[in-house]
């Protein structure tokens, strides 16, 4: 009859050390992929929003036809995008990120402050 082969403890040690440094490594790479697919996201949200701070960042929004618009310090909700949400100086504001949506944040004086999608 074969004998059972014997691990000693020595192996053990050497087997669980294998295997906890292969999943450090898994862990390691699934981080780095979180990292880069964070980058990628900010990224492109950040080439949505540019367009959008170059014509809103320091202007007032204003609900009158663009024909009557003072082009430096006013912008007319009506060119908007369709799906937006402005949030007053002072407000809080819902946690639900929208991708689609442009949220838009004023200062205390009305004028847009900042901006982003989502």
């Amino acid at each position: 009859m074969p004998s059972s082969p014997t691990h000693s403890p020595q192996d053990t040690k050497s087997s669980e050390s294998l295997q906890a440094a292969t999943e450090n490594k898994r862990q390691a790479a699934a981080e780095a992929d979180l990292q880069r697919r964070q980058e990628l996201e900010f990224a492109k949200r950040a080439e949505r929003e540019r367009p959008w701070e170059a014509r809103l960042l320091g202007k007032k929004l204003v609900d009158k036809p663009t024909c009557k618009i003072d082009e430096v310090n006013e912008f007319s909700i009506k060119e908007l995008p369709s799906y937006y949400r402005i949030i007053q100086f002072g407000y809080g504001e819902w946690c639900d990120d929208e991708e689609e949506r442009l949220t838009i944040y004023l200062d205390k004086d009305g004028a847009v402050k900042d901006l982003r999608f989502g």
